[in-house]
Formats: structure tokens, sequence, C-alpha cells
């Protein structure tokens, strides 16, 4: 009989017949899948269990026997293993804690530059903190400055607006009062043009009498004068030669200038230039 056969014979699991049996689970389990063979152990322990004979595998003594001397050098492989392991652990342990030590010098170096830096960081940032408070303080100050300022000029344009509404009304009343002078000038204007056209034809009217009255005094003294021209004439027998050609008697003089009892003549240019009295002229006799 198996041990399989056994175990269902008795309807027990693998885990209480390997109970029963003072083994593991695993090892029944072994057994019955044929990969570990029944030690004369477990075939008495049967036996004691129910009164069966359990075939035994002859050489499962020297089996176990071998497993045990393999299991020896092997725990001896290992114990080398470990100790060989344990060696080179410490090798790699020293060269380990030589690189930790590197780094820690490494890093301590590199705290010191850290730390250095941060001080130097540190003034610096206290620097431009200093720095910005003075940009601030004086950016306030202009700030000040400039509402000042603007106050000013705020107050310079209220009173600038003043003014232009004070020149404003200024020049409307002006304004007003000058269209009232203007209207007033306008009416003095049409009184005077009034009065001139009034004047205008009075003294036409006058101008008429005076030349109605003249005509009649030359037609009396036409005669006269007509005797006085010719008396004048006729001792006057110079003829006067212009540089530029052409001649002019004193009578043709006499007809320019009117009656007169002297007559100076200085021929220039084809004009003679003649004084009489007081008067000064030219007279074109050519």
């Amino acid at each position: 009989m198996t041990i399989k056969e056994l175990r269902e014979k008795n309807n027990l699991s693998q885990a209480k017949l390997a109970k029963a049996l003072g083994v593991s689970p695993s090892t029944v389990a072994s057994i019955e899948s044929g990969r570990q063979n029944v030690s004369q152990k477990i075939a008495d322990a049967v036996k004691e269990i129910d009164d069966v004979v359990i075939e035994v595998d002859p050489k499962a003594e020297e089996k176990v026997k071998a497993a045990k001397v393999t299991a020896e050098e092997a725990k001896e492989k290992a114990t080398i293993a470990a100790i060989e392991a344990k060696a080179i652990a410490d090798e790699i342990a020293i060269e380990t804690a030589e690189k930790v030590e590197e780094a820690e010098k490494k890093a301590q170096e590199t705290k010191t530059k850290v730390k250095a830096v941060k001080k130097k960081a540190e003034t610096k940032a206290v620097e431009a903190a200093d720095k910005v408070k003075k940009v601030e303080k004086k950016a306030q100050q202009t700030k000040a400055k400039a509402r000042a300022t603007k106050k000013k000029v705020e107050a310079k344009a209220s009173e600038a607006a003043e003014k232009v509404e004070k020149t404003k009304a200024a020049v409307k009343k002006t304004k007003a009062k000058a269209e009232t002078v203007a209207a007033v000038a306008a009416d003095k204007v049409k009184k005077v043009e009034k009065k001139a056209q009034q004047t205008k034809a009075k003294a036409q009217a006058t101008k008429k009498n005076v030349e109605t009255n003249t005509a009649k005094k030359v037609e009396t003294k036409a005669p006269v004068k007509k005797a006085a021209a010719k008396k004048q004439a006729e001792p006057a027998k110079v003829i006067i030669q212009s540089p530029l050609g052409g001649e002019i008697t004193p009578e043709n003089i006499l007809k320019k200038v009117g009656e007169v009892d002297t007559v100076y003549v200085r021929v220039d240019q084809n004009k003679a230039y003649w004084v009489k009295g007081t008067e000064y002229g030219s007279v074109d006799l050519w």
C-alpha cells in the first residue's frame, strides 16, 4: 500500500497525515508524487498508525545519509561562501566607508562653500534691501514733490481759468460798450453825412452864385486884360531855344502861367521852369 492509498483509506488530508507521521505536508506531497522515497522512519510511523506495511526503499537510509552529508557539505560551502562574502562585504564596506568619508569631506567643503556663498548672498541681499529702501524713500519724496507741484499747477490753472472768465466778462462788457459806442458813432456819422450833404448842397449853390458873379466880372475885365497882355507882348521879342530842339516865345509862357508882372524862365529837358512872386513850378511847353 502506498502513502496515498493509506491517506485515502483513512479519509485524511495530506496535512493531517503529515501531522500524524511527524513530517511536513510537503514531504507527504513529494512521496505521493514520486519525487521522494519512503524512509524506514516514515514506514515505522505508518505501521504504528495503521498496521499496514509500506514499501520502503532499501537505499533510502543511505540516500538520507548522503543527503545529510550533502547538506553538511552545502552548509560548509555556504559557511565558506558566507565568510568570503563577508570578507568581500568588509572590503566593499571599507571602500564604501572611504568613499563615504571622502564624500563627507567633499560635502563639508561644499557646505562651507555654500555657507560662504549664502553669507555673501545675504550681504548682497542686505545691500540690495538698503538700496531698495533708499529708492523707495526717494520715490516717496519725488511723489510728494509731484503732488505739491500738481497742487501748485492746479492752483495756477484755477487762477488762470478765473482770469480767463474775468477777461471774457470784461471782453463781453467792452464789446457791448463798443457796440453801443459804434451805434452812437454810426448815428453821429449819419447826422454828419446828412449835415455834409446839406453843406454840400449849400456850397454847390454858393459856387454856382460865385461862378455866375465871376463870369460877369470876367466879362467886364476881359478887355482890360487883353489890352495889358497885348501891351506886355508887343515889346517882348525873345525866343527861348530848347537844348533838345523846339522854340517857345514869351507869349506861350504867359498863356501857361497867366497874368503876371515878371516871369523868370529856365529851359531844361523841354520844360520851362518859371518863378513868379513866391510860386515855383514847371510847365510843359513842348
